[in-house]
């Protein structure tokens, strides 16, 4: 096999590099030992070399009895600590040490020939987002942390959606003014990452890789998602397969041009913006396109396909008059849209997703890949905050400080939540996708 050295008749050794033990280790567990264990059945020597059950159950009892720990108590498997702290002097290696632990909890199958393929796979799952990393430092604080009222400078072409204090269809005149929103902090933002589990829908969605790379993708908004009464027009628009459009009011464009279409929304008064969405919803938006219905800037609800030009319709139900009709591919879901998009949201009603931008494995999936996902664990995510002790953890952290204790996140006997200050939110730590046990054995979650 290679890299043994004999001792004696009997005794081989293999030396394991000190500098990067751990990934050794593993490394000889995954190909070394199950040549070894083959050798040893095919030499007849399994009786003799290996432990049946009882064996090993003595020789752990008799390795806890020494750590004081009584094996009866004790889990079948071993898993990582929810909340571990790395400490010690400067030059220790604490920073260094916490890309082995982030990639061994967010790819436990993976093992690395060398350091560089470990950063390489930890560069990726910070990309996929399964791993941020941040430091705490004195000017950090709650706001960024887990949500805050931050200014939006409007534009134009910005709507309403997600500003509560500005009206649809007064966009021309709160051009270049400041408002305020609340948004997700970074932290807030993995949590709800990690939360999500996609549906038997999303796992198989999928379209050729044709297709994709014909496809052309709008976000549409569905009305103004901090307003109640607008969930009407969603579900107006889920169960007659369709979407519709604010803008416009009860002007009918049917059978005009786009110079025709611009002229008529301007000559009944709408602003340069309006007239832009309208255009955009009858001209830009063609038979075949996918449109993204978007709840704020950082959900996706529901996923559909053209399939019929712009009509105009009065109906009793819901005040909008502007359709398409669609056929419905995902709906009523919650995707975040950092799973389909390399970027937010944009705040206009309706404009084309820049085709570099999108996520192509989330849209181009083989039947094989279908079948990996569907059966697919969740993953598990992480986040590494660095100079921990340099921040106010308990300002940075608020309220939520109670609900970091492992038996305290969702789906555990002591779950909490707590209602966020500023979005009025109920808020849970997402449950961990594998067990855990407590010191006395009992599984927490």
């Amino acid at each position: 096999m290679g890299d043994f050295s004999k001792e004696t008749t009997t005794k081989y050794l293999k030396y394991l590099a000190p500098n990067n033990a751990e990934v050794a280790v593993l490394n000889f567990l995954k190909n070394d030992k199950p040549k070894v264990d083959a050798l040893i059945k095919e030499m007849g020597l399994s009786e003799l070399l290996f432990l049946d059950e009882n064996q090993f159950n003595a020789q752990l009892s008799k390795v806890l009895s020494i750590k004081g720990i009584d094996n009866e108590t004790q889990p079948n498997s071993i898993t990582m600590s929810l909340n571990t702290i790395l400490y010690g002097p400067p030059g220790t290696g604490k920073t260094y040490n916490t890309i082995n632990k982030a990639v061994a909890i967010t790819n436990p199958d993976f093992v690395a020939k060398d350091r560089e393929e470990l950063k390489k796979e930890y560069q990726r799952l910070r990309e996929e987002g399964q791993i941020v990393f941040t430091t705490f430092h004195q000017s950090l604080g709650y706001e960024d942390f887990i949500e805050g009222i931050k200014p939006v400078l409007l534009q134009p072409e910005d709507e309403a959606e997600g500003v509560e204090t500005i009206l649809p269809g007064t966009a021309n005149a709160i051009a270049n003014t400041i408002n305020y929103k609340i948004e997700p902090g970074i932290f807030f933002t993995l949590c709800e990452r990690a939360r999500y589990r996609p549906d038997v829908q999303i796992k198989r969605f999928q379209i050729s890789e044709d297709q994709f790379k014909k496809a052309q993708l709008f976000k549409i908004s569905l009305g103004n998602t901090l307003r109640s009464e607008d969930n009407e027009i969603y579900d107006y628009c889920m169960e007659n397969n369709c979407i519709a459009l604010g803008w416009g009011g009860l002007n009918n464009f049917s059978n005009l041009n786009e110079s025709e279409t611009k002229a008529l929304a301007k000559d009944k008064g709408e602003g340069d913006f309006a007239t832009s969405c309208i255009s955009k919803f009858i001209h830009y938006v063609k038979k075949g396109n996918y449109v993204l219905i978007s709840k704020g800037n950082y959900i996706c609800r529901a996923i559909g396909r053209i399939t019929g030009d712009y009509y105009f319709k009065q109906t009793d139900e819901i005040d909008y008059c502007q359709f398409r009709n669609v056929e419905w591919l995902v709906k009523d879901v919650a995707i975040p849209v950092s799973e389909i998009y390399n970027k937010s949201f944009s705040q206009q009603s309706i404009y084309k997703l820049d085709h570099q931008k999108i996520k192509r494995e989330f849209f181009v999936k083989s039947e094989e890949e279908i079948k990996k996902e569907i059966a697919a664990k969740p993953k598990n995510y992480v986040m590494i905050i660095d100079e921990i002790n340099r921040g106010n953890v308990s300002q940075i952290f608020g309220e939520l400080i109670t609900l970091i204790e492992d038996d305290k996140r969702e789906g555990c006997p002591e779950a909490l939540d707590v209602t966020l200050p500023y979005s009025k939110k109920a808020f849970r730590f997402p449950q961990p996708s594998y067990s855990r046990y407590d010191e006395y054995g009992r599984q927490e979650c």
